[in-house]
């Protein structure tokens, strides 16, 4: 007598209905995705929005290659490093001539609020920002003066003297200083000092402290899944995706080739996660092979 398989037991059954399940998941998904890219879009446009309140960029900030902006001194709205007395008595006529300029911070360069954004997509559990700094600057070498070189007897400041907004960033693990960004209109400067031992040990301690914050309030910590190395199948009943690695047993291959996001195909992605980890795999049987030690030849 032939008996019929169950439904739960059929593989092909099994495939199919996790696969449809799946894609009924990724709805969620896409939407959550959207608004990631919507709020990156608006991470990058800061400094324009700022702009849109204040004017046209153009006309307001004449940013120089590096991200600096010239301001006149002292400024009417803000902490220049000067006494109260010097800025009272400077030029009151360049003061009022340049109102729109010296009543407002500058924002942060375009290419940096853009860089800024991508080094975050890539160390999500960074905390840092961009800043503009308001300094005295040498007017042929562009460096930084010391506070003691700015007049602060009312006179106005020598010829080789002009004042600034430099771009800065701001480290939230490592307060008390500011980082220049750097080379050029990169931020590669300032990812060597996320790689420092001592900034990863602070960062550390941070995140432990808010994972057990998120403990004690009966939450789970969630961290960004990389659909290019993990699974990514929606969860059933959660809104979150596995993150297993992709060779993943809990998913149908159907189900995960369905993900969305991926920049290659899902067996294409398969093949290449092997190969890295025969290579690995290789590669460290060759260093424990060059490790072992010779032995003496018997006389």
């Amino acid at each position: 007598m032939k008996t019929e398989r169950r439904p739960e037991t059929d593989p092909e059954f099994v495939e199919t209905r996790d696969l449809l399940n799946a894609v009924q998941q990724q709805t969620n998904y896409v939407r959550q995705m959207q608004a990631k890219k919507l709020a990156d879009q608006q991470e990058r446009g800061v400094a324009q929005q700022q702009v849109q309140q204040n004017g046209s960029q153009e006309q307001q900030w004449h940013y120089q290659a590096d991200g600096r902006v010239d301001v006149p001194f002292p400024l009417s709205q803000g902490q220049p490093p000067v006494s109260t007395q010097s800025a009272q008595s400077f030029s009151m006529q360049n003061m009022q001539t340049n109102t729109s300029l010296s009543s407002m911070k500058a924002p942060p360069p375009p290419w940096l609020v853009s860089e800024v954004s991508a080094l975050r997509r890539k160390y999500p559990s960074d905390s840092f920002e961009a800043s503009m700094k308001y300094a005295a600057v040498e007017r042929v070498t562009n460096q930084m003066l010391s506070i003691k070189q700015i007049p602060t007897d009312g006179e106005e400041p020598p010829a080789n003297m002009r004042f600034q907004w430099l771009p800065r960033l701001k480290c939230h693990d490592c307060p008390g200083k500011l980082y220049t960004p750097g080379p050029g209109t990169t931020v590669e400067n300032f990812e060597i000092h996320l790689r420092n031992r001592l900034h990863k040990e602070r960062r550390e301690a941070r995140v432990g402290k808010e994972k057990e914050e998120d403990k004690s309030k009966g939450g789970k910590p969630k961290g960004p899944v990389d659909v290019e190395k993990q699974c990514g199948v929606v969860l059933l009943g959660k809104d979150q995706q596995c993150a297993r690695s992709l060779t993943c047993k809990s998913h149908s291959m159907g189900a995960k080739r369905a993900v969305p996001g991926r920049s290659l195909p899902f067996d294409v992605l398969l093949g290449r996660y092997y190969s890295e980890k025969q290579a690995d795999k290789k590669a460290h049987l060759q260093r424990k092979s060059s490790n072992i030690p010779l032995t003496k030849a018997k006389e």
